[in-house]
């Protein structure tokens, strides 16, 4: 019973998964069923097995131990979805007890019934227990599928010296993590550095016109930064500042980082999408002119005050009011544009979640004052940040105002969003150009810290974090906690997501192993381009349909300039069923699904991005086209 105990009280008895439940309440009602046939007769473990006639109805017709089969299904099954060194080593125990028991029994059952013998020849012992053991790796299998919401909570680091230097020599044995006030161990490190590096790296033919994605690819990916140009909350002089010194520094940015520009006005433009092409850049910023925005007031005007209640501070919309303004509606117009913002943020984040390692956003704003989201019933902040801090990036924030224009409220809020994502607050300074390469540098060595969630510890509630390290005199800066939800917002496959965003990835996916035949031929007064795929079977999900199997992925061809831009796309769906007869073909990787698409004038890359319409993972394959 000790055993049984402490299956119990350590998580691993109870299944969660409905295969397990399913299992369990049959092994239930097995026992009731055997209970309820062997009557008022008393069962315990120093019963008498001898007492009263020999029963051989209800469950007895089939097994001669028909509750302990009950006992042995019902935590097996829970052990399989639940499985530790510790839980199989309880599990063992319990079985050898109830062995042991059963075959004493027998031999008590044996010298007091002489018919017993007949009855065990015509019986088994623990057949449903003996079905268990041939279906415990389905089982396994089906409540891994079932259960496969692993968290996964990375924290990234960044370390600089009381000078302000990077440092970027520290190992997993210098580093301490406590969340909410308890140690935990760090199960996951890795060093980041940021660097020149190249561009998507073309796979190299197996065979005549046939590439794979599946072979490691051997270059990294540069830094990922995002750029805001925040017209929502930024007067007219402020933003075609900030607009003139980006275009200022763009020949000083690093080569091989890739910098996508943003604009957040009337709702969030791509002005840029992720490019290390600098001339590309400066010709989108140069060709963008500042929207109507509003003129800044000029220093020297009171705007008036306000009754309503937590708005009286004047300074929370000082940047918009003039003297024949009201100051409602010019609260209310605040805060639709900070719902704006926050709503925006997230959707850069989702948008660069499918990159690996940290990312930066740069915010380029006049920022507003926390206190226009008191009963907001927008978008939170918390979630905004936690989308953030699940997609690893980071939010600077610069103010894009003079220093005689600078209120202390709105730089509140640029600090709160930038300490709650593990970035930085810029202010008090004219030269924006510097603060922006400052920020970009912050992130050129850092660290990433983590650790698994279990079931048990995802409780829906805010965790704090802390990190310290054992050297003195380090500035450690990092997110300060995270949401322990159900799933991260990054964590989990997003089926529902565009395809597109694929395309952030300076390197090929091999969540779905593509091997690709491509074929240029002519067609009339162009050409086209034949491609058959066949997909690596162990990455797509199959469902059993009656005598088949059915899968889908979903496809995109994308053709590319040899500058990176897009000069055409082809989205389309494949459905597709598995029999007896073509399964071993299948699983052999024989499959292949033709397309063929037009090739477009000035194409020099094909990029193929395939996705498990079931499970949400994809893959992603890079073809230079020759012709």
């Amino acid at each position: 019973m000790a055993a049984i105990y402490g299956l119990y009280f350590g998580h691993a008895i109870l299944g969660t998964g409905p295969v397990t439940i399913a299992i369990q309440v049959a092994a239930l009602l097995l026992m009731i069923w055997a209970r309820l046939t062997f009557g008022l007769r008393s069962f315990h473990f120093t019963a008498n097995p001898t007492k009263g006639e020999l029963i051989t109805s209800g469950p007895f017709r089939y097994v001669r131990n028909p509750i302990y089969a009950a006992v042995l299904l019902f935590i097996w099954s829970g052990i399989a979805t639940n499985l530790t060194v510790i839980s199989a080593a309880l599990g063992l125990l319990v079985l050898a007890m109830l062995l042991v028991r059963i075959f004493c029994e027998e031999g008590e059952l044996r010298a007091h019934y002489p018919e017993y013998g007949a009855y065990a020849r015509q019986t088994k012992r623990l057949v449903p227990f003996i079905f268990l053991l041939v279906c415990m790796p389905v089982i396994a299998r089906s409540e891994t599928t079932l259960r496969s919401q692993t968290r996964v909570v990375q924290i990234n680091v960044v370390v600089k010296d009381s000078k302000g230097r990077v440092v970027g020599d520290l190992s997993k044995e210098d580093f301490t993590l406590t969340d909410a006030h308890k140690p935990r161990a760090i199960q996951m490190f890795n060093v980041e550095q940021g660097g020149e590096v190249g561009q998507r790296p073309l796979p190299v033919p197996t065979a005549l016109n046939i590439l794979s994605n599946r072979a490691p690819a051997v270059a990294e990916a540069g830094r990922v930064i995002a750029i805001v140009l925040d017209g929502n909350n930024t007067t007219f002089d402020d933003f075609a500042s900030a607009r003139l010194r980006i275009m200022d520094l763009v020949g000083r940015l690093k080569p091989g980082d890739r910098i996508a520009i943003y604009v957040l006005h009337l709702g969030l433009r791509i002005l840029q999408d992720y490019t290390a092409d600098r001339e590309r850049l400066l010709k989108s910023i140069t060709a963008y002119g500042p929207p109507a925005l509003r003129p800044r007031a000029p220093i020297t005007q009171k705007p008036p005050r306000s009754n309503t209640p937590g708005m009286s501070k004047v300074e929370d919309v000082s940047d918009e009011l003039t003297a024949d303004m009201n100051f409602e509606e010019t609260a209310f117009r605040v805060r639709i544009r900070a719902e704006d913002t926050i709503a925006a943020f997230r959707a850069i984040s989702d948008h660069m979640a499918i990159l690996p390692g940290r990312k930066s956003v740069i915010w380029l704003s006049g920022g507003f004052s926390w206190r226009q989201l008191a009963g907001s019933s927008g978008p939170s902040f918390d979630a905004a940040a936690a989308a953030m801090n699940d997609a690893n990036v980071a939010l600077y924030a610069v103010d894009a105002r003079p220093l005689a224009y600078s209120t202390e409220t709105n730089i509140a809020t640029m600090k709160r969003f930038a300490e709650a994502t593990g970035g930085k607050a810029y202010y008090h300074r004219n030269d924006i150009d510097q603060a922006i390469l400052e920020a970009m540098e912050d992130s050129q060595v850092s660290y990433t810290l983590g650790f698994y969630l279990t079931d048990n510890e995802r409780d829906g509630k805010f965790h704090p974090l802390k990190i310290s390290v054992d050297r003195r005199g380090l500035e450690l800066r990092y997110r300060r906690g995270y949401f322990a939800g159900i799933e991260s917002s990054s964590g989990s496959l997003k089926k529902n997501k565009p395809l597109e965003a694929e395309l952030l990835n300076p390197l090929d996916s091999t969540a779905v192993g593509i091997d690709a035949r491509v074929e240029i031929v002519a067609e009339g007064s162009g050409k086209k381009i034949l491609v058959g795929l066949a997909v690596d079977p162990q990455s797509v999900t199959l469902k059993r349909s009656g005598e088949e199997w059915t899968g889908k992925i979903e496809q995109m061809f994308v053709e590319r300039a040899e500058d990176g831009a897009v000069l055409a796309k082809v989205s389309d769906s494949t459905q597709f069923q598995v029999t007896e007869k073509t399964r071993a073909r299948y699983e052999a990787g024989e499959a292949v699904f033709p397309s063929s698409i037009r090739l477009v004038d000035g194409a020099t890359k094909l990029h193929i991005i395939v996705r498990d319409a079931e499970s949400g993972r994809t893959g992603s394959l890079t073809v230079p086209l020759r012709y």
